[in-house]
């Protein structure tokens, strides 16, 4: 029960970057980008983007294939573009303030 509890957590802090959140995004609608693509959507610096793409894969959330000298990144976990549409419908709900 612990370790269900320490994973979903670890889940929610990667995805609680807004760089992350938007990359995890993004993923979701286009299926695979490069880095480069990536770069260009979250407008920051690829370097950036690479290093939230290491973060996001040693959490098994993405996975890369090599396709003709091209890395392409992908969801890996399944359910989490559902659960980033879930957090959206909660965060419309709470009032700015």
């Amino acid at each position: 029960m612990l370790e269900k509890s320490f994973r979903a957590s670890r889940l929610f802090k990667a995805l609680g970057n807004p760089v992350r959140y938007i990359i995890v995004e993004e993923l979701c609608k286009n299926e695979e980008l490069t880095p480069g693509q990536l770069s260009e959507l979250v407008e920051r610096p690829i370097a950036n983007v690479s290093q939230h793409l290491m973060h996001l894969r040693s959490l098994d959330i993405v996975r890369f294939d090599s396709k003709q000298g091209n890395i392409e990144y992908r969801i890996k976990i399944k359910g989490i573009c559902g659960l980033l549409k879930r957090a959206e419908l909660c965060a419309a709900s709470i009032p700015i303030k």
